[in-house]
C-alpha cells in the first residue's frame, strides 16, 4: 500500500501541472513530478508482475475519509485470501 502525497505523485496533474507552469521554478518541478508519476507507475507494474497487489491512496483521500481508506485494503485483503494466496 502506498499513500501518495497530492504534489509529489501528481494528482489532478493536468490542473496542477498548468498552475506550476505559472509558478517560480516550474521547469523543475514540472519534471520532478512528472518523473515521481513515471516512477511510482514503474514500482507498481514491477510489483504487479512479482505477485503483489498494489494499492495507492491520495494523501487528502486519505485525510478525508480514514474509513475507505482502511476498507479499500481491507477489501484487497478478503479478495486475496479467496484467490487461494495471500498477498505477499
Amino acid at each position: 500500500m502506498f499513500c501518495d502525497g497530492d504534489f509529489w505523485h501528481g494528482k489532478n496533474w493536468e490542473k496542477r501541472r498548468k498552475k506550476l507552469k505559472n509558478g517560480h521554478n516550474a521547469e523543475y518541478w514540472v519534471a520532478k513530478i512528472q518523473c515521481n508519476m513515471e516512477r511510482d507507475k514503474q514500482h507498481t507494474q514491477d510489483l504487479e508482475q512479482d505477485g503483489w497487489h498494489v494499492i495507492r491512496i491520495w494523501e487528502s483521500d486519505l485525510k478525508r475519509n480514514i474509513d475507505d481508506a482502511v476498507r479499500r485494503v481491507a477489501q484487497a485483503l478478503e479478495k486475496g485470501d479467496r484467490r487461494g494466496k495471500l498477498l505477499k
